[in-house]
């Protein structure tokens, strides 16, 4: 690393004199870590993988500069909000075996709705991720979902779908109170008024 905390490239064997080796336990640790929270909380192991093709992707981009920089209240270095909402949309998505689990259906019968977007996915990787959002433990999905998942843009990144069906909506009311679009299909409201706010934000995007 440079003095300024920027990734320093070299070539050969020979290491950069203030290079230093990094503790394999603590990487390890951090690593069996990741393997049992999934396993605790259910999750399969195509989570695991998203997370680590997503970090990888962030590194090659971006090395270091996925940090943001330090504070002087909290010692930790974390990640820039613009990765953590990445992170996050990983996180809270499901993999295809997880999707069909949850529906009561095929793997297969997963991927054809995804084709037809009659449900939403964004990709990571080679793999589809399929936003929590979208499903309901009542009603398996929510009503109007294939009008919404038709209507958000293809170049949208999953973290943008995510912050949109799930922050209060100015546009959206019930019952004097603002809501999100994910609640305003939930109650069974005109999806068309979501796909409508989807392609005004997507204008904004332009």
């Amino acid at each position: 690393m440079t003095s300024g905390g920027e990734p320093q490239n070299y070539d050969g064997d020979a290491a950069p004199a203030e290079w230093t080796p990094v503790d394999a336990e603590t990487v390890s640790r951090s690593l069996q870590l990741l393997v049992e929270t999934a396993a605790e909380q259910g999750r399969d192991w195509k989570l695991i993988d998203a997370l680590l093709v997503t970090l990888t992707a962030f590194i090659a981009d971006r090395g270091a500069d996925v940090l943001a920089p330090c504070d002087p209240k909290d010692p930790r270095r974390r990640l820039r909000p613009e990765y953590r909402a990445r992170i996050d949309a990983v996180v809270d998505s499901l993999s295809d075996d997880e999707a069909a689990c949850f529906l009561g259906i095929g793997t297969r019968q997963v991927r054809r709705r995804a084709h037809e977007r009659a449900l939403y996915h964004f990709a990571v990787g080679k793999r589809r991720r399929y936003p929590a959002w979208q499903f309901d433990e009542r009603l398996g999905v929510v009503p109007g979902l294939r009008e919404v998942a038709q209507a958000i843009p293809i170049e949208w990144p999953g973290e943008q779908a995510q912050r949109f069906m799930t922050t209060l909506e100015a546009a959206l009311e019930l019952h004097g109170e603002l809501i999100t679009p994910r609640t305003w299909l939930i109650v069974g409201l005109d999806p068309v008024r979501i796909a409508e706010l989807v392609g005004e934000e997507a204008k904004t995007d332009g």
